[in-house]
């Protein structure tokens, strides 16, 4: 768990995972992905009722990618929570929004099901997703970094020009 606010820790005591405290914004670097995977499945194995039919390296595997997909978005703040459901439960504040990321488990077969995140702004839902990875968080990139729909203009203006010829401004 990496948090600024104080609040926000009182209320992830319950079920939690500790990972060691970071100040501001770290520059998201492979090194600070690998240290906080390391951390997560260090505390994690000291919870093995948590997610007793799960492979630890599929879980690392997966830890690993979301996280690198919510610390490109440079949040103010993190908390992650591993719950007894089984599903890892990450929380980041990006400009003055909040990303719920759950990763949900089966509860059989240890096997990871699909993520669902919900992204909140003035207590109210702005996006809900559901899927793999992949998929939910290029729903988020396209939810804070929109693309821009491409336009195309004629750019020849000549007597040689071919009628309807365009280029896109991209």
């Amino acid at each position: 768990m990496f948090v600024n606010d104080s609040k926000a820790k009182n209320r992830l005591k319950c079920d939690l995972v500790q990972v060691r405290g970071i100040v501001g914004r770290p520059k998201v670097s492979k090194g600070l992905i690998s240290d906080l995977v390391e951390q997560f499945a260090i505390e994690l194995s000291g919870k093995s009722t948590y997610f007793a039919k799960s492979s630890p390296k599929d879980l690392k595997k997966l830890f690993e990618k979301a996280a690198d997909k919510i610390l490109q978005f440079a949040p103010s703040n993190v908390a992650i929570q591993a719950t007894k459901t089984p599903s890892i439960y990450m929380k980041a504040e990006i400009n003055h929004q909040n990303l719920h990321v759950d990763l949900i488990f089966s509860e059989e077969t240890g096997r990871f099901e699909e993520a669902v995140v919900n992204i909140f702004s003035n207590k109210t839902q702005k996006l809900n997703v559901f899927g793999t990875i992949e998929e939910v968080f290029s729903d988020v990139q396209n939810y804070f970094e929109p693309f821009k729909v491409a336009t195309y203009e004629y750019f020849i203006q000549s007597d040689y020009a071919i009628p309807g010829q365009t280029y896109s401004p991209y």
